[in-house]
């Protein structure tokens, strides 16, 4: 019997990982131990092959890749993502996928014991769920193929379930996502399209935990926490608190309170993730208390003695309790925020500090050209490592850490080929994109235009 196209966490075996992907087979793994992970359920590689069927085209996709270069990968990834944008979906499955969603609305105890009447019964009295709808790339086997797949938070209602789900396809097959698939050798083909549904976590509170990070010789866990959803710490958007916690211990022994400019939350008359600014008493406010922090530090210290090796892992706080979101391997870490300038722990300082701070800001502000000036002007007269923030340690904390002190030997990060100018004893670098050769012909021209 081959493996289905629905799986519920619950119900996730060893010989099912190979179909379901990194991302839910680890939390799968996790659910069964014990940790606390939002109920879910998954859409196996079986679920997309039957789309691929009903619509025809697993054959055409199948050619199409067989093809792929660069004269046509372009053309290529939007011709497949419009074929499986407009698909539509097998009456079985779109009916099975349907009725898993209105289940989550109940406690899979209570789900497993009453009958089918009595479950709509309860169904009945109830909203529809909030959830959150995740691609689990994987490949052969289930490796992880370092892609950076869709995701889609504080999704309502089951079209629009369906149609996160197509998003989530499509997102496999993007130009890019065909790229690093050819750089790495990854077979085009041999992608596992297997999408996670989980309950939406409404996140207080969130952040990452590395289990393994060495300060001033001493083992401890490191926190990045912010308030809201997480993905604005995931994606590098707001500059989180740091809590360096004894790995043994579990004692606090320093905190850097950042200013969190924004958090993303529901918004519940919308019915969708918003982003909202925070006043400057609770950005520049510390996210966890003592206590608070060691019941996070826990939850990593337990999940690497889960896992018997150095981990990194997602959570969410909601109401008091803590979830697990996502958890990678050592070699999967995502890296720990760097400050613009911040230089890793035994490596050199830049050249210039200030001109990563340009770069980050160029980046985040390119509609404002004036801004753009001032801040080559000010990069020019900075000195090296200046306009790092303070460390503001709360009293419990013995001492506080040095800024640049979170960051571990290996935080250097690969940012492909650049484009570069130097200009005034200022070096300027940005990606080798169509957005980054437009914003320095934009700072160019403004320079130019000034001197």
């Amino acid at each position: 019997m081959g493996i289905p196209a629905i799986l519920w966490l619950a119900d996730v075996k060893k010989e099912d990982y190979g179909e379901i992907g990194e991302k839910a087979a680890t939390l799968a793994e996790l659910y069964h131990a014990g940790f606390s992970v939002p109920s879910g359920f998954i859409l196996t590689g079986e679920a997309f092959r039957q789309f691929l069927d009903e619509n025809g085209i697993r054959n055409i996709l199948r050619n199409m890749l067989k093809d792929l270069d660069e004269s046509n990968r372009e053309d290529t990834a939007e011709k497949i993502q419009a074929m499986i944008l407009n698909g539509v979906f097998p009456q079985n499955l779109k009916r099975e996928i349907l009725e898993n969603y209105s289940n989550l609305n109940v406690h899979l105890d209570v789900f497993k014991m009453v009958n089918s009447s009595t479950l709509s019964m309860i169904k009945s009295g109830r909203d529809l769920p909030y959830v959150a709808v995740r691609s689990s790339v994987g490949v052969g086997g289930g490796e992880q193929s370092g892609e950076k797949p869709a995701t889609f938070l504080n999704v309502r209602g089951g079209m629009n379930v369906l149609k996160s789900l197509q998003d989530c396809w499509a997102s496999l097959y993007r130009a890019e996502a065909l790229s690093h698939r050819e750089q790495h050798q990854i077979p085009q083909t041999n992608v596992a399209a297997a999408i996670l549904i989980q309950r939406q976590v409404n996140a207080e509170k969130s952040g990452v935990i590395f289990t393994h990070h060495t300060l001033h010789g001493m083992e401890g866990l490191l926190i990045e926490a912010g308030f809201g959803y997480g993905e604005a710490i995931v994606l590098g958007q707001v500059q989180p608190d740091l809590y360096f916690v004894d790995k043994k211990s579990l004692e606090l022994k320093g905190v850097e309170v950042n200013s969190k400019d924004f958090m993303y939350t529901r918004d519940e008359t919308m019915e969708r993730t918003k982003k909202m600014h925070l006043d400057d008493a609770k950005a520049r406010s510390q996210v966890f208390n003592v206590n608070e922090s060691k019941a996070v530090a826990r939850l990593g210290q337990e999940i690497e003695q889960f896992y018997q090796s150095a981990r990194d892992v997602e959570f969410a706080w909601e109401n008091g309790k803590l979830y697990v979101i996502q958890c990678r391997s050592a070699f999967q870490l995502k890296q720990p925020f760097q400050k613009p300038g911040q230089q890793a722990v035994g490596e050199h300082k830049t050249e210039n500090v200030a001109v990563q701070s340009v770069q980050s800001r160029v980046l985040a502000e390119p509609e404002n050209a004036a801004a753009l000036f001032q801040m080559l002007e000010q990069a020019a007269s900075n000195p090296l490592g200046s306009g790092l923030p303070n460390v503001n340690p709360p009293e419990p904390a013995p001492f506080a850490p040095p800024p640049d002190a979170f960051t571990p030997p290996h935080a250097s990060r690969d940012t492909g080929e650049k484009i570069v100018a130097d200009i005034a004893g200022v070096r300027i670098e940005l990606p080798k994109t169509k957005e980054g050769v437009k914003l320095m012909k934009q700072i160019l021209e403004l320079i130019e235009g000034g001197l």
